[in-house]
């Protein structure tokens, strides 16, 4: 009976696993552990480890950084290979669900599954999932507050502006770099079946094309001289 109860939980488990893998969407902000205009920063604890928290209503899932997966030895699920579709577009396949995950949050008790992705200057990610288990919200992202009302009692989660990263637009840096010191600004962008420039004058081509063989590369030795000139 047991056995039998045991291979039909593990059934459902994978079986709404299966389903969760459908379609998992991620943020452009939450990638790189940044703030957005509905997203909320504050501290967790998992066990006795504090984690960087992001909610945010961009996410689809809830996720755990790989890196802390790593540091926290943590005993992640195997499932099979899914896909985080971020911001931009971009897919990106990982695997592995960290199962029934208890957080806490300023007093707040959170019990969810988190999904195993590459990000950076955040431990863990709260999206819809989460949000919508819940009861009664409301959201104040400028007062980074999200108080919720759910069976267990109210609670107020008031998120660290100190803690809040967010993207500076090309303004805003050009303002720091004048008012502050020096600084680079570098632009990154794919290329795909660009052909290579041609940036040598016609002129040039003309004479290069007439003296072909004066410009060819060196093929071996220079020929013997009767004097050689030495320095």
């Amino acid at each position: 009976m047991g056995e039998g109860q045991d291979e039909e939980d593990k059934k459902e488990e994978e079986a709404r696993h299966e389903k969760q893998l459908q379609s998992i969407q991620l943020s452009l902000y939450s990638m790189p552990g940044l703030t957005s205009k509905q997203s909320i920063r504050l501290w967790g604890k998992i066990d006795e480890n504090r984690v960087i928290v992001l909610v945010d209503c961009g996410a689809s899932h809830n996720f755990i950084s790989a890196v802390a997966v790593k540091q926290q030895q943590i005993p992640v699920t195997p499932t099979k290979p899914y896909t985080v579709e971020v911001g931009d577009g971009q897919k990106i396949r990982c695997e592995g669900v960290w199962n029934n995950v208890k957080l806490q949050i300023q007093g707040m008790k959170i019990q969810q599954d988190l999904f195993v992705f590459e990000m950076m200057g955040v431990d863990v990610v709260l999206g819809m999932e989460w949000l919508a288990s819940l009861g009664e919200i409301r959201a104040n992202f400028r007062e980074l507050t999200l108080k919720i009302t759910a069976t267990e009692g109210s609670f107020t989660l008031k998120g660290e502006p100190a803690r809040a990263r967010s993207a500076a637009s090309l303004r805003s840096i050009v303002k720091i770099l004048r008012n502050e010191g020096e600084g680079f600004l570098l632009y990154f962008q794919d290329i795909q079946d660009v052909k290579e420039a041609n940036l040598m004058p016609t002129w040039m081509e003309g004479i290069l094309e007439e003296y072909n063989e004066v410009f060819q590369n060196p093929g071996g030795l220079p020929p013997s001289r009767r004097q050689d000139h030495r320095h």
